[in-house]
């Protein structure tokens, strides 16, 4: 690829990572005011989602995951379990291990939280033609394993 071609591929990133960041911004503000409503912080909504989407894991990965030490995911489970929102099991299958479930509390929380996002999400999308609806949705779905896979490392 060329320089030129690099840098209009770079400006083309860039622009749309500001287009990511204000939907970002956007969607944690209507996310977080839906939270509050229910007793819930922002992260502790997203520690939630994540065990909905990552159901069996661990409370490191999950600290990790979401950018917090392992003392503090804990505390926040702690807090959720407090608040109903998550239980601890023990594992079948290793003793060792508690599993961190989520009750139907906060599913049907989910589940109301995902509908709010792709009410958002949607309003942004009615401006795009159903072809470009597809080809952004094909574009993203090429490069969520290419972030996933190659983590910036400092």
């Amino acid at each position: 690829m060329s320089e030129r071609k690099e840098g209009e591929l770079a400006a083309d990133f860039f622009q749309m990572l500001n287009v990511i960041n204000l939907f970002t911004r956007d969607l944690n503000t209507e996310i977080i005011a839906f939270s509050e409503k229910r007793g819930l912080t922002l992260q502790r909504f997203y520690v939630l989602y994540s065990l909905k989407l990552f159901p069996n894991e661990s409370l490191k990965s999950l600290a990790q995951n979401l950018g917090v030490s392992s003392s503090s995911m804990s505390l926040m489970i702690d807090r959720l379990v407090k608040d109903g929102f998550v239980y601890r099991k023990e594992d079948e299958e290793d003793r060792r291990r508690i599993k961190i479930e989520l009750t139907k509390k906060s599913e049907e929380l989910i589940k109301d939280g995902q509908a709010l996002t792709i009410r958002i999400l949607r309003s942004w999308l009615e401006e795009m033609a159903e072809d470009e609806q597809q080809r952004l949705k094909e574009a993203v779905h090429s490069f969520i394993p290419i972030i996933s896979n190659n983590p910036l490392q400092p």
